[in-house]
């Protein structure tokens, strides 16, 4: 879920946006065990600014990606090997964690 909003100024343009991703819990691993990978709900917050002329020509933006730095498993799978009182080891890919990016775009079949 997003949002976008874009200002003029003069014959520049200021965009400035938001994104929220979330999920419900779910169980990591495929074989479902729930002693292995269980990832509870999650959500994250994107930003975004960009300023540059109106005929899109060029753009310089600040990007920032789950600025809350939140941590969540993505994919996971029961390892075969067994330690002794665990029911199952489990290993766990993991999202990436904050991301903050400066953009340049230049467009150059925008300038005939």
């Amino acid at each position: 879920m997003g949002a976008d909003y874009k200002i003029p100024v003069v014959r520049n343009t200021i965009s400035l946006g938001t994104n929220v991703n979330f999920s419900g819990s779910y169980f990591v691993p495929p074989e479902l065990n729930p002693y292995s990978g269980f990832q509870g709900i999650w959500v994250t917050f994107d930003a975004y600014a960009k300023y540059g002329p109106t005929d899109q020509r060029w753009e310089v933006a600040f990007i920032g990606k789950n600025l809350g730095d939140k941590l969540y498993a993505v994919d996971g799978s029961d390892v075969r090997v067994v330690t002794p009182g665990v029911p199952a080891d489990t290993a766990v890919v993991t999202n990436r964690r904050r991301q903050l990016l400066l953009q340049f775009t230049i467009r150059p079949n925008m300038f005939r």
